[in-house]
């Protein structure tokens, strides 16, 4: 094989799966994904502590309390795979966003909750957790370069690791302060990694006159500015 083969092959193993000019770095984008990851899948350990900690007088018994738990589970493993799809349509930042949203909105309704029927629906919102990890992963991976795309999503995933971190972390900060000021403390946690993801990073998608832009510089024979999708 001849030499120039070989760095054309090496140049090309160091591109991101997007090409080369992302819109955003994999410095920036890894580690703001892994905080969104972390808050979501806390988010998860939360409302099953929340809901353990609920009024006796709902009556929740064992099996209904052990299906009202798992409804995030298992509506979020559905999400994730639409979720990494919408993403590879409308872009990773956007999704993660959404997501991140919709889960400020269902820890807010969480504390609001009393009755079954809306602990259900917060069930559901929170599923938005797993929805959340498919369009990261559709994130990180549009970013990174190729050789180096298993350790990117290894890095990804020990966002995970934030069910671990509010089972040690939520039961002492009920014992020494408020009962509410867990679910408080987290939406403001996923505020700020929203905002930090917003700020920080730049959309996937083309605007129209960057589109035409790429367009012309395409018919010119220059390097297109960058390897953004286009906006359908």
């Amino acid at each position: 094989m001849s030499p120039d083969i070989i760095w054309a092959n090496r140049m090309k193993a160091d591109q991101p799966l997007n090409g080369a000019g992302v819109p955003s770095p994999l410095l920036v984008v890894l580690p703001l994904s892994t905080v969104a990851l972390f808050t979501a899948s806390a988010s998860w350990t939360l409302f099953a502590m929340l809901s353990d900690q609920l009024d006796p007088t709902l009556a929740l018994y064992e099996y209904p309390f052990a299906l009202l738990l798992a409804i995030p589970v298992l509506l979020g493993s559905v999400a994730a795979v639409a979720m990494g799809g919408l993403a590879r349509r409308l872009g990773g930042r956007r999704v993660i966003a959404g997501c991140l949203a919709g889960l400020v909105v269902a820890l807010v309704a969480v504390l609001q909750a009393g009755q079954p029927p809306g602990l259900i629906l917060t069930g559901i919102g929170f599923s938005l957790a797993g929805g959340l990890f498919g369009a990261g992963l559709q994130y990180v991976a549009s970013h990174s370069p190729r050789r180096r795309l298993g350790l990117s999503l290894t890095c990804y995933t020990s966002g995970m690791l934030g069910v671990l971190f509010t089972y040690l972390v939520v039961p002492l900060v009920q014992s020494a302060y408020e009962r509410q000021l867990a679910p408080v403390a987290h939406i403001a946690i996923t505020l700020l990694a929203l905002v930090l993801l917003l700020v920080l990073t730049k959309s996937e998608v083309l605007t129209k006159s960057e589109t035409l832009r790429n367009s012309a510089c395409a018919a010119a024979g220059k390097p297109l500015q960058d390897h953004r999708t286009a906006k359908l």
